[in-house]
């Protein structure tokens, strides 16, 4: 019998140092050792392991820095497709994983999510928790969170109109185990954000009790690299329902995603994304609607969507690094009154994704359209579009993928 293990690595943070070697952050967080095979630079350059061994052994999941390759051209090679391709030992099943390139993080302290205090045990002062109707509220307008807190299961945190900001210090999170529901006001929204020094995020985990924010600027968020972290967004919809409107995602600090939703149902309407690091919006095996989102000076993705269920409607995405939409892993999107200027790719579905595209405009991209195949393990990628500029030939398509032109299905 083949072993198929499932979850297998962890990319903490793909880096260039100084004297221009590619390096990673990785965790094994399997149980067998995995095989680093080749870095793939844009479906063309290989750089593989001296004499072919390369290994990463399980260390409890602590991550583990490797040394990839040099760039020895000295090229700019941030914004290019790289991909990691990686086996467990004992299989013939090879893996991928995309890597995104970041300056050398800096050595932050190290949380231990275990150690996350739990609010209704061991109430903080400036919470009240209500134990009748499981209602958590914030007494003073303005709060410091110094340290890891959890909402428990069952419980909701509620903040509205009276409360105005809370600060993250000291590398510190909110674990939501129960529902969070803020609610700002609409001439002065609710601020949740970092100090200069710090991280701050927020983990939403349940699929009973669905959460929602209103009116509410996140600001400065981020992850600390550590080896308890995992995560890739500084705001993580894990297994959940969530609702975000007229709201504000500005300068995170860290991280390949500022949102993050896994497995969770997603509603977002006047949601606005500026001064993205990497990814606006991550969605992986989601389903939902995205209504009037607005993107600005995004390093990497727009909007990301792996394995999901997605109907997007009025989107401005405006100097994005890669791909203003990009759909992959058998995702099936619509995308409905959409304009992306002054990105890599507008918008590219591969492997076995289906995007359909109604009233779209596209300025100033180097493709307008890309369908291809990225992973082995899928099909190429198809696009019916209503309406194209057929002598604008910034498409982009590989021998197992469509482009459809004047056909909206």
């Amino acid at each position: 019998n083949q072993l198929r293990p499932i979850h297998q690595i962890s990319i903490n943070n793909a880096f260039i140092t100084t004297d221009n070697n590619v390096k990673l952050s990785i965790s094994n967080v399997g149980n067998f050792p995995i095989k680093i095979l080749c870095t793939e630079l844009n479906k063309g350059i290989r750089f593989c392991p001296k004499n072919n061994e390369l290994f990463l052994y399980p260390k409890n999941g602590k991550s583990q820095e490797i040394f990839l390759f040099k760039n020895n051209n000295n090229s700019k090679i941030n914004n290019l497709n790289l991909v990691l391709k990686y086996s467990t030992i004992g299989t013939n099943n090879i893996k991928s994983k995309d890597l995104l390139l970041q300056k050398k993080p800096q050595k932050l302290p190290g949380i231990n999510y275990f150690e996350s205090r739990n609010i209704v045990k061991n109430p903080l002062a400036n919470f009240v928790i209500n134990k009748d109707s499981k209602i958590i509220t914030i007494k003073d307008s303005y709060t410091e969170i110094k340290q890891p807190i959890t909402i428990p299961l069952g419980y909701k945190l509620y903040i509205d109109e009276k409360n105005a900001e809370i600060k993250f210090l000291n590398n510190s999170f909110i674990y939501v185990k129960g529902s969070i529901s803020i609610i700002g006001k609409k001439d002065n929204p609710f601020k949740l954000y970092a100090a200069k020094e710090s991280s701050g995020y927020l983990i939403i985990e349940n699929k009973y009790q669905p959460s929602k924010f209103e009116n509410v600027i996140f600001k400065g968020l981020g992850i600390p690299n550590n080896e308890f972290n995992n995560l890739r967004g500084s705001i993580t919809a894990y297994d959940t329902n969530i609702e975000i409107k007229n709201s504000y995602f500005l300068e995170n600090k860290s991280g390949d995603d500022y949102f993050n939703g896994v497995r969770s149902n997603v509603l977002m309407e006047g949601v606005y994304f500026n001064d993205v690091l990497a990814d606006a919006i991550d969605l992986d095996f989601c389903s939902g609607q995205l209504n009037n989102l607005s993107f600005k000076n995004i390093g990497n993705d727009a909007l990301d969507f792996s394995g999901s269920d997605i109907k997007v409607s009025k989107l401005l995405a405006e100097k994005i690094g890669d791909k203003g939409v990009s759909i992959g892993e058998n995702s099936k999107v619509k995308l409905v009154d959409i304009e992306i200027n002054n990105a890599s790719m507008a918008i590219a579905s591969k492997d076995s994704s289906i995007v359909k595209i109604k009233n779209s405009n596209f300025n100033s991209n180097d493709y307008n359209l890309a369908a291809y195949n990225k992973k082995p393990e899928f099909d190429g990628g198809k696009i019916y579009i209503d309406k194209y500029i057929k002598s604008d030939v910034k498409i982009l398509k590989d021998k197992l993928s469509e482009i459809l032109i004047d056909e909206y299905e």
